[in-house]
C-alpha cells in the first residue's frame, strides 16, 4: 500500500506517517509513537467521541482539559491532556490521516495504483 514512512496526513499540530501496512507512526509536538492500525482506529474513535459542542457550551472548568487516554499492547499506557483548541486539530490530524488510509485502500482494491507523485493528498489541507 504506502511507501514506509509516507506522511498521510499533517497539520499543525503534527505529523501522521504509515510505517507498514499494520501500523502508523505519530508525530506531535509532544510525542511521538507507533500505533498498529487497530490501536489507531480505538485512538480515532475515543477522540472523535468527545462532544466538543458540550465542551464549547459548558462555563465550567470541566472542559478546561480533556484526557486522551493511549492504551498500547507493547508500551505503557499513556494520558494526554489537550485544550479544546488541540483538541480539534488533534480530531483534524485524525480524521484526515484515517481519510487518507481509507481512500488509498478504496484505489487499491479497485486496482488503481497511485505513484507518490500523483497522490495529492498528502499536501492536502482542509480549513473549515
Amino acid at each position: 500500500m504506502f511507501e514506509a514512512n509516507e506522511i498521510l496526513f499533517e497539520n499543525k499540530s503534527g505529523k501522521i506517517f504509515q510505517s507498514s501496512s499494520y501500523s502508523v507512526y505519530i508525530q506531535t509536538k509532544d510525542h511521538s509513537f507507533h500505533l498498529c492500525i487497530k490501536e489507531f482506529i480505538k485512538l480515532r474513535s475515543k477522540i472523535n467521541h468527545i462532544d466538543i459542542k458540550k465542551a464549547i457550551d459548558d462555563l465550567s472548568d470541566f472542559f478546561d482539559y480533556t484526557e486522551v487516554v493511549l492504551k498500547q499492547k507493547k508500551a505503557p499506557t499513556g494520558v494526554q491532556k489537550y485544550t479544546l483548541c488541540q483538541l480539534i486539530v488533534i480530531k483534524e490530524l485524525f480524521n484526515g490521516a484515517y481519510f487518507a488510509m481509507e481512500l488509498q485502500d478504496l484505489l487499491y482494491r479497485k486496482g488503481i495504483a497511485m505513484s507518490q507523485h500523483e497522490y495529492a493528498l498528502s499536501n492536502l489541507q482542509l480549513t473549515v
